[in-house]
Parts: structure tokens; sequence; C-alpha cells
């Protein structure tokens, strides 16, 4: 009994190293896509490839189709990374997936070597002469992509007149730490809804506090979003 637990515990320690390496970010942020209805539901690292899983959702009644050209490139900013090593579940142009209805989904995979440690933003670019597919600004940052994820509910019960009570999402958006807040509006919009929700209530002095922290702050487009607030509010210059 002893050796044999002995045996499972070296075989699990085995498999450590192995699940370590794996890095799974479930829908990412995707800043610019060509495809309006492709989403990228997971990117999955290992110690031997990226993999990026998309699907594309079909809403034409008739005549849709749907291919990839076999040149697809990885970018992180403007850097070339590499070319896709294999692509599954979508055929290669000019064969083509041909739809049978509105709503039709189809699952594929797009392969490429591993991506380094510490790059937080990629691009997937087609090379391609008609309807490239293209994906800009796939979020890696698994912090900033559940801020994102908050921001668009908060966003979403904003919208439906309960101010006071969405504020609070907004304020979890802006708790530190804040990923990639050099290259996003997301945490500048926040303080926007923030104020304009206390304001719009009637709460003026909550909402002057968070104005001025908004002013105090070090984000890039803090005075595009205090123009905004002062155009649509009666709000100090300074």
């Amino acid at each position: 009994m002893l050796r044999h637990s002995l045996l499972s515990l070296c075989f699990i320690l085995m498999l450590l190293p192995v699940a370590a390496q794996r890095i799974v970010v479930s829908q990412p942020v995707v800043l610019e896509k060509s495809h309006r209805t492709i989403r990228v539901d997971s990117v999955v690292t290992t110690g031997s490839s990226t993999s990026f899983y998309l699907r594309i959702l079909n809403e034409r009644t008739h005549g849709g189709w749907f291919c990839l050209s076999e040149e697809i490139e990885l970018y992180s900013n403007e850097t070339y990374l590499s070319r896709a090593s294999s692509i599954k579940g979508i055929p290669i142009c000019p064969e083509a997936h041909r739809f049978t209805h509105v709503g039709e989904e189809v699952a594929f995979q797009v392969v490429f070597p591993p991506i380094e440690k510490g790059i937080q933003v990629v691009s997937i670019l087609e090379v391609c002469n008609e309807a490239c597919m293209s994906l800009k600004g796939i979020v890696l940052d698994k912090r900033f992509n559940r801020k994102a994820h908050l921001f668009d509910k908060a966003l979403g019960c904003y919208q439906q007149g309960d101010y006071l009570r969405c504020i609070k999402g907004f304020e979890r958006v802006l708790a530190p730490p804040l990923p990639l807040k050099e290259t996003t509006s997301v945490y500048a919009f926040a303080y926007y809804y923030i104020i304009s929700g206390y304001l719009r209530s009637g709460q003026r002095e909550e909402g002057l506090v968070w104005y001025y922290r908004l002013q105090s702050s070090e984000l890039d487009n803090k005075v595009e979003i205090m123009r905004r607030l002062q155009q649509e509010f009666v709000l100090p210059d300074e």
C-alpha cells in the first residue's frame, strides 16, 4: 500500500511541471475585429504552442461562407512574432465552409508557436486579398480582462437608469492595480460613469469628489473625459 501511494505521488509530481506550463485566458477582450460576429473563446499557451479558440456566427439568410488563408500572422503591437503552424476546424481558401442557416456557428482553432511570457496584448492578421480576418488587441492580461467584464456589467446596469446601484461596479474597476492603463480608456470612462451617476442622482458632492480624483489621476485621456463632463454638467474647469 505504501509503495503504491509513493508511486502515485511521484506520478502526480511528474505532471505538475506540465500543468504549470499551461496558461489559459478565457474570453479575452478584443479591441478591434474585422468580422463583427467572430469571438475568441480562449487562448491556451503551453510549452509547445499558443492556440486561439475562435468561433464565427452567421447572420446571413443565404450565401454566407467563411474560410482562412494559410498565411496568418501573430503580432505584439507592431512587432511580428510568428506565423500560424496549423489551422483546425475551418477550410483553407479557396475551399470554404458554406453556412446553411442564420445563427449557425462554426468553432475553429489557429495554432502558433508559444507566446513569450510577459506579452500582454497580441493581434492576429490574415494575409489575403479580400475580407481578411483581423483581431487587433487581444488582451492576455487576466486582471484587465476581469476588469473589462466588470465594466461591461456595470455599464449594462447604468444604461437601465439605476445609477447609484451601478456605481459600485465601476468603483471595482478602478480598484488598484490598473493593468494596461497606458493603453486603454476603460479606467477614464469608469470615472465618467461614477461622476455622471452621482450627478444624475442629485449627489453633487460625491460627484465632485470623484471629479477631483479624476483630475489628479495619471490617466492619459482624463482631459477628454473631464471636458465631456463639463459639457454635460456645470463643473469647474480646474
